[in-house]
């Protein structure tokens, strides 16, 4: 371990997909909602996008507005295979006319709804802390671009909200934090040829340790902003943009540099007496990916302490709070700990099979 390590890099997490995907399908819009003075035919009400379609328009066939409705709503739902089954059906009619044009019209907008999500998901994004100077404690933030698509890509979004995090711990268990964030305005016009990574400067920073043994900077982009993505001259719809995160764990110059196993922390946090220094000197040299393996070790030190020795179960507690990020458990560190393992299992659980019912 040196004295500043990261955590091996994930798969960055998509941010939440909402309703406002179908806000950014203009087309969809356009043709959804009539013009004044048109005969649409009435359709129940529905939201799409945070907008109420009260109507279609009025080339749309009868017998085809239930399925632009079942449409609609699986575009909403996120239920994406769904939408393009029930697209592939409306597309088989074939009509021609003013009715044909209609259909061609709307299924078309959908489709673009749901091409922009594929666009969207095949995008990478990688948030990069590199050294430019240790000892001095400077460093530089980038962020690495790809995308899985076979053609080039750009990307037009508003500014995304960078936050930091920075933890600092010191030698006697205090902990302290210190949150900021700025705009980054460097996605409007970001073009991502097929096959390579953009390397994006964002900006240097400064990390000072003071009295503190170790500082733990984490990072973190968001995209909230609706925006486009644009591929061979064609405009798509896109949110939902991958959220990348970073994090870098420096420590003092004077401790060792090799990382401490959950079982050597357990062993120690076991014994008849607490030393805070060297509980977390050992606290800070756990590996990133290795915080939960720990818990789970000390869970039956943290039950026997509540039982017999609340005093020492307050010592151990600065090393609980820096492993599992949390200031405040709740009233019990071995209830919250039980929580949290069982809140790690069913996300880590596989998926239940679909429910296969009989066909009759």
């Amino acid at each position: 371990m040196d004295r500043t390590s990261e955590p091996a890099r994930p798969r960055p997490l998509l941010c939440e997909r909402t309703g406002a995907w179908l806000v950014l399908g203009l087309a969809v819009a356009a043709v959804l909602l009539p013009s004044c003075g048109s005969t649409a035919q009435p359709a129940p009400a529905a939201p799409l996008g945070g907008v109420v379609l009260k109507s279609f328009p009025k080339d749309i066939p009868l017998d085809l507005s239930p399925s632009f409705r079942a449409l609609a709503a699986a575009v909403e739902d996120g239920h994406d295979e769904l939408a393009r089954r029930i697209l592939s059906t409306l597309r088989a009619r074939r009509l021609t006319g003013a009715q044909g044009r209609a259909v061609r019209e709307l299924s078309d907008a959908f489709e673009r709804i749901l091409d922009g999500r594929q666009l969207v998901e095949s995008v990478r994004f990688t948030l990069r802390s590199e050294i430019t100077d240790l000892d001095a404690g400077r460093f530089r933030l980038f962020l690495d671009a790809s995308h899985e698509h076979p053609e080039a890509l750009t990307l037009h979004f508003p500014p995304a909200i960078l936050e930091r995090l920075a933890s600092a711990i010191g030698a006697g268990g205090t902990q302290t934090r210190h949150y900021e964030n700025r705009l980054i305005d460097r996605f409007d016009g970001l073009e991502l040829p097929a096959g390579k990574t953009v390397s994006v400067p964002l900006f240097g920073y400064d990390v000072s340790l003071g009295n503190a043994l170790a500082l733990r900077d984490e990072w973190r982009l968001r995209l909230h902003g609706a925006g486009e993505i644009v591929r061979a001259g064609v405009s798509y719809p896109a949110k939902g943009m991958p959220c990348p995160a970073s994090e870098r764990t420096v420590i003092a110059s004077f401790l060792p540099t090799v990382t401490v196993t959950p079982a050597t922390l357990a062993e120690y946090a076991g014994r008849d007496a607490l030393s805070m220094p060297p509980l977390i000197e050992r606290t800070v040299r756990i590996p990133v990916g290795r915080s939960e393996e720990t818990l789970a070790l000390l869970l039956p030190i943290v039950e026997a302490l509540e039982r017999d020795d609340p005093e020492r179960l307050e010592q151990l507690s600065s090393s609980l709070r820096w492993l599992a990020r949390v200031d405040d458990p709740g009233p019990s560190w071995s209830r919250y700990l039980r929580a949290r393992q069982q809140a790690h299992a069913e996300r880590d659980a596989p998926p239940r099979p679909d429910l296969e019912l009989p066909i009759r």
